[in-house]
Order: structure tokens, then C-alpha cells, then sequence
């Protein structure tokens, strides 16, 4: 991981539906990939939008950057993987 460049990173957020109709479904794991200049940052555009679960970076490194470009991702933005 480039510490002066953007890398790619597989975050997982777990997420737990304690309510309501899914109650019975237990945990939920979304697998993400994000082109970002950290790991910091890439968890905290997570952090942003889904506040309740619980992110941690899975991978990270110039292969998942080259996976993300090839998505079309630019740098700040994650897509479900």
C-alpha cells in the first residue's frame, strides 16, 4: 500500500438487523471496493454513509486499485464488490 498514492481497499461492513421483519437474519457482511489516498479515508466515506455498521479494511493494494479503475471508480468513491 503506496502511502503517497490512492489504493484500492476491500472494506466489509457488518451490519446487524436487530429489528423489525429481519430480525431473525442475524448479521449482514457487504463487501466493498474503494479507490482512496488511506485506509482512513476509505472507511470513513463508509463511516459516512452507513454509521451503524462496523467497517474494517479486508485487503488493500495496487491490484484492487487496478480492479477499481477498471471499474471506472475514481478516487473517494466505493462501489459494492
Amino acid at each position: 500500500m503506496g502511502i503517497n498514492t490512492d489504493d484500492g481497499f476491500f472494506i466489509e461492513s457488518r451490519m446487524t438487523n436487530d429489528a423489525g421483519e429481519e430480525a431473525d437474519r442475524g448479521e449482514r457482511v457487504i463487501r466493498w471496493i474503494v479507490l482512496a489516498a488511506s485506509a482512513d479515508e476509505a472507511l470513513s466515506l463508509l463511516k459516512r454513509d452507513y454509521p451503524d455498521a462496523d467497517h474494517s479494511v479486508a485487503d488493500s493494494g495496487r491490484d484492487i486499485r487496478a480492479q477499481a479503475a477498471r471499474l471506472g471508480l475514481v478516487p473517494g468513491v466505493y462501489q459494492r464488490a
